[in-house]
């Protein structure tokens, strides 16, 4: 499990170069991701964002400062409560979400290409047993 998390990480980071995003590691990537995720569901408060990553609000701050820099993201107030940090996606940043998760679906596609029936139903079955443990760690480790 683990060589297969880093070859397709190694895939995503050959993909990002061939695609002309060389200035995104595929960590920023995922903060876009996550940014246009929670924007869509209209929870684009830093804290929330933070939490969806499983990461502290200071890695946060780390992370969307330099992809503010970069112009993929943007940082603003909440105009109902100031003192409420939000962070949104530039069209750049809405640009590398749609590249990256075409990249996604391809993958899939391909990887399941070399499947029959019974073993994508396998895969599945296995896949939400593996997300369901691995959130239940994730939310353990969160409340350290």
């Amino acid at each position: 499990m683990v060589e297969v998390f880093h070859r397709i990480l190694r895939i995503e980071e050959t993909t990002l170069l061939k695609r002309g995003q060389a200035d995104l590691s595929v960590r920023e990537t995922h903060v876009i991701e996550a940014v246009c995720l929670m924007q869509a569901e209209n929870k684009s408060g830093a804290s929330e964002i933070a939490s969806f990553l499983g990461i502290t609000p200071g890695s946060l701050t780390t992370a969307v400062s330099v992809l503010v820099k970069k112009g993929y993201l943007e940082r603003g107030k909440d105009v109902r409560d100031g003192r409420r940090v939000m962070i949104t996606a530039t069209k750049a940043g809405r640009e590398a979400n749609a590249l990256h998760a075409a990249f996604h679906q391809e993958l899939v596609a391909q990887a399941l290409q070399h499947l029959n029936d019974r073993e994508k139903e396998q895969l599945l079955l296995a896949l939400r047993k593996l997300t369901a443990f691995f959130q239940t760690l994730q939310e353990k480790e969160y409340e350290k």
